[in-house]
């Protein structure tokens, strides 16, 4: 459960270091709404290619600024609040206690 729980979040927190690395910002501009149940507002950026793509989010005005890895220009991302990002380490350090103290535990009682 701990180890899951910490890869995880390491999962996460490598694609958001990747996306602050090696991403390409842009502003998106909202397209229009989608229907249904799960109603998003649709924006549309356009890559350094000048190919067009677009990006889905619950939330946001006329624009949101997204970033893409210039490999992956289909794919963006918003920016990262310092609370998601404090989650995503609190969980990662919780998985990796939780995943280390079942070791210790498997290891002290191999002797019983």
């Amino acid at each position: 459960m701990g180890a899951a729980l910490a890869l995880n979040a390491g999962h996460a927190l490598h694609r958001w270091w990747s996306y602050r690395r090696d991403g390409v910002t842009t502003t998106a501009e909202f397209s229009h709404r989608t229907d249904g149940r799960r109603a998003r507002r649709v924006y549309r950026y356009t890559d350094a290619a000048g190919r067009s793509h677009t990006y889905a989010s619950k939330r946001g005005g006329g624009e949101l600024r997204v970033r893409y890895l210039p490999h992956a220009p289909y794919r963006a991302v918003t920016a990262v609040t310092p609370w998601r990002l404090i989650g995503l380490v609190t969980r990662a350090l919780t998985g990796a206690a939780l995943c280390a103290g079942g070791i210790v535990g498997v290891v002290l009682s191999v002797g019983d």
